[in-house]
């Protein structure tokens, strides 16, 4: 089969904090409080699926164990990108993940790369950065260079 450009069918997840901005920038009316729109997704509980040419009705999954011919020679667990849009109606928290060093030091964690490009906002809108205060000043600095960050 020849390799050809893919498109998938975007995956809308209902949140309580979502907003009706999916229907607004995508021209749909869905009627939901939508808060994250998948365009690209492969984990345990979303998977997108091919919507053109003869892959068409296939799972990202299901493309990722073809093997070379699709995903390349150079393999790694799972599929490594998740493009997602979030529309929110309200404040929503980010989370910090460990590099690969820290990852090293605590069980249970994987590694995360996340990119974050804002589309749209409203003329009010900020972006805030804090930390709850579990540790001093001195505590955080110490550690500044260190998995224990």
């Amino acid at each position: 089969m020849d390799l050809y450009p893919l498109q998938f069918k975007a995956i809308s997840v209902e949140t309580e904090w979502g907003s009706d901005l999916y229907d607004q920038c995508f021209s749909t009316e869905t009627g939901e409080s939508i808060g994250i729109i998948y365009q690209l997704v492969s984990n345990d509980k979303y998977d997108s699926v091919v919507t053109n040419g003869p892959l068409a009705g296939k799972k990202l999954s299901e493309i990722d164990r073809m093997g070379e011919t699709y995903m390349g020679r150079r393999r790694i667990k799972g599929f490594p990108i998740c493009i997602k849009y979030l529309s929110t109606a309200s404040s929503l928290g980010l989370h910090v993940y460990p590099d690969e060093i820290a990852l090293k030091t605590v069980d249970n964690v994987e590694m995360k790369d996340k990119v974050w490009y804002v589309v749209s906002h409203c003329e009010y809108a900020t972006i805030q950065a804090e930390m709850k205060q579990t540790h001093t000043m001195q505590q955080l600095l110490s550690r500044v260079g260190t998995p224990a960050i």
